[in-house]
């Protein structure tokens, strides 16, 4: 019974471990679509995590270029979307490929909508209005794409799982003592 138990437990965590990695995948893809934007329209490319800094270091933190505080912008997005990716992981399982990808895209603009609507004009109202609304809202369908990986991540962690080998410890015999 004990077993069976501790089974369930580990691929609950083998596909909360899959949505992160989905979710930190998206959110480079994220990421590096809001670079590109940025600089296609002439702007610093840390236009986002500056902007998102903003949360921790008020609105001195959204300037030109890389600073101290970009590290916190990047943090609180990858932190964000990982966790985020980590509950979808918990909830789509081992779905079907064409359903995931679909709910995966509703998703990312889901998300978008409900984050950038609602929870930032609450917590930092800099966010919604200085937010580059094309470049975020194609970067989160392209995040909530991401997603729909985690099923395919869970069965290779799944394999890599089944796959591995239990060696015993190697009986030492002799050596050096040290003191």
């Amino acid at each position: 019974m004990t077993s069976a138990n501790a089974d369930a437990s580990r691929w609950s965590l083998r596909h909360l471990l899959a949505g992160i990695e989905a979710g930190v995948t998206g959110t480079v893809a994220m990421l590096l679509l809001s670079m590109a934007g940025s600089a296609v329209g002439r702007r610093t490319i840390w236009t986002l995590p500056n902007l998102l800094a903003t949360t921790f270091y008020g609105d001195g933190a959204y300037r030109f270029g890389f600073q101290h505080s970009t590290w916190a912008g990047l943090a609180l997005l990858f932190v964000l979307y990982a966790l985020l990716g980590g509950v979808w992981g918990l909830a789509i399982r081992d779905d079907s490929r064409a359903r995931v990808l679909f709910l995966g895209a509703a998703v990312g603009v889901g998300v978008y909508y409900l984050l950038f609507q609602y929870l930032w004009k609450s917590v930092n109202p800099l966010v919604p209005m200085y937010a580059q609304d094309g470049n975020l809202r194609a970067g989160h369908l392209l995040w909530g794409l991401c997603l729909a990986r985690a099923p395919r991540y869970a069965r290779y962690i799944r394999e890599a799982m089944l796959d591995v080998p239990v060696s015993e410890p190697a009986e030492i015999n002799g050596g050096e003592v040290i003191l």
